[in-house]
């Protein structure tokens, strides 16, 4: 049942009002509205968790010159953390031949924004998507912040990101030997470690286990596609 439910139904029923007025000292009516919240965080974690599950990309957006973008499209589901997602810019349909990969990856002091934002740059979808049009592929990646996940998780992430679509060069016409990583800021840093520090085992995305991320199937021949790039944009990178 929806927390709004819950909370009109508790309203309607008088019951919080009764607890209060009930109550004999303000410690008991705090114990009282805390208990409440707990039984609505209860019911509301099984709620949000089946919301989680059907996480699914949102219908194709449509651009000028032919361009379309599947957004929060999942490439990995790290055990304990968020479904990381990526927005994919694909170039107007036609000409046959594979395209080169652009892998943007946002800033944010490593703790906060997300792959639709470019810092000064008002409608940073279209900026990406301008690039599109021009025959290239573009994915701008989510990772994890410093929140969530000690270093090197965002490096290992936009990692992660890379081998997926190297996984699926066929089904987007990606040309996975052409792949370039373009990021500002702490996106910079983290495009900077992908350029210098290939075949670097601290960097490399983790194994499918407990505490590193899953991708696709998890299947060894998934994880043998290289995270390497051919090339590095890095704007301002700390």
């Amino acid at each position: 049942m929806p927390i709004e439910r819950l909370w009109l139904l508790a309203l309607r029923r008088g019951s919080m009002r009764n607890s209060l007025a009930q109550a004999q000292t303000p410690v008991q009516a705090l114990v009282r509205v805390l208990a409440l919240v707990f039984l609505l965080v209860l019911v509301w974690v099984p709620t949000a968790h089946a919301q989680h599950e059907d996480y699914a990309p949102s219908p194709p957006v449509q651009y000028p010159g032919g361009v379309r973008s599947f957004r929060d499209v999942i490439f990995a589901q790290p055990l304990g953390y968020r479904p990381l997602t990526m927005d994919l810019y694909l170039p107007p349909e036609g000409g046959g031949a594979k395209k080169p990969v652009v892998v943007f990856i946002h800033g944010g002091a490593w703790r906060s924004r997300t792959s639709r934002d470019g810092g000064a740059f008002r409608d940073f979808p279209s900026v990406l998507a301008s690039v599109a049009a021009r025959n290239y592929v573009v994915a701008s990646v989510n990772y994890r912040f410093s929140g969530e996940a000690h270093f090197p998780a965002p490096v290992q992430d936009v990692a992660l990101a890379i081998r997926w679509l190297r996984n699926h060069q066929d089904s987007y016409g990606i040309d996975g030997n052409k792949v370039v990583a373009w990021g500002l800021s702490a996106g910079g840093q983290i495009a900077a470690l992908l350029g210098t520090a290939c075949g670097v085992a601290a960097f490399e995305p983790a194994s499918a286990s407990a505490s590193g991320p899953r991708s696709g199937s998890g299947s060894a021949e998934e994880a043998k596609a290289s995270v390497c790039v051919q090339g590095v944009i890095d704007w301002y990178g700390l």
